[in-house]
């Protein structure tokens, strides 16, 4: 089985990196800032769950979410869990190149917000991305 997680833990530049990552997800919030936004509930949580290292280049995949709370003026407030993933190649510590999904938006409304819990979403979408990345990285190496 493909260890997806060892070129990371011996990435040297793994902290300036994580950064980088982090900048991204910021990025994404940010883009959210004029919409209606009220509050950021959850601030820009990163996680890894794939590094590979091809010549002299490392891919980073990732996932990150943010949660930002809505105020209704009369009636109901509710939030919108922002999920994404992502994709950064570094060429030693220069950022070569990133890409980010459309992302999943998962509305909570007032109502469900004791109940839902963000952390469990993250980890469902982080492990539907790694199942699928390592049977694209089986697949190629079959040839």
């Amino acid at each position: 089985m493909i260890d997806l997680l060892a070129a990371w833990d011996a990435n040297p530049s793994r902290e300036l990196h994580l950064s980088a990552l982090a900048s991204t997800a910021a990025r994404q919030l940010d883009s959210h800032a004029g919409h209606y936004m009220d509050g950021v509930e959850r601030q820009p949580t990163v996680e890894v769950y794939a590094a590979l290292q091809r010549r002299d280049q490392l891919t980073v995949y990732f996932v990150f979410d943010f949660m930002i709370f809505h105020h209704a003026q009369s009636g109901a407030d509710w939030s919108y869990h922002h999920l994404h993933l992502g994709e950064v190649v570094f060429a030693g510590r220069a950022l070569v190149s990133e890409s980010v999904s459309a992302g999943t938006d998962i509305l909570i409304q007032e109502r469900d917000c004791e109940s839902y819990d963000p952390i469990v979403a993250m980890r469902q979408l982080k492990d539907a991305a790694r199942t699928a990345l390592l049977k694209c990285e089986a697949s190629a190496a079959r040839g």
